[in-house]
């Protein structure tokens, strides 16, 4: 019965726990993290100036379907076993209406 009304999940709650802004914290990271920057180019320990000097070529990491092998690489046990029932229903079912037509 799962296949013709499968099952739907609720929406996940969220615990929303409002937050003080303090404008100064805020300038003050900015500032630090502006220095650390800056400080990271003069002593030459920069990712962008080590990726100049080293002559490589930007590769990409990502490719068409690398996400959905990501996803099914991480799907549980269950939730596999539970496609592949799915699917094995389908043929079966397709196999047998096949059958009938044939027979009448």
């Amino acid at each position: 019965m799962s296949v013709l009304f499968p099952k739907v999940n609720k929406a996940p709650e969220w615990h929303w726990r409002p937050i003080h802004y303090d404008p100064k914290k805020d300038e003050m990271e900015s500032r630090l993290r502006e220095l650390q920057q800056r400080r990271a180019v003069e002593e030459g320990k920069s990712e962008e100036g080590s990726k100049e000097r080293s002559g490589q070529p930007y590769t990409p990491t990502l490719h068409r379907g690398s996400f959905r092998e990501s996803h099914e690489e991480n799907m549980s046990m269950t939730q596999k076993a539970a496609k592949q029932s799915k699917a094995a229903f389908w043929i079966a079912l397709l196999a047998m209406i096949a059958f009938l037509y044939w027979l009448l």
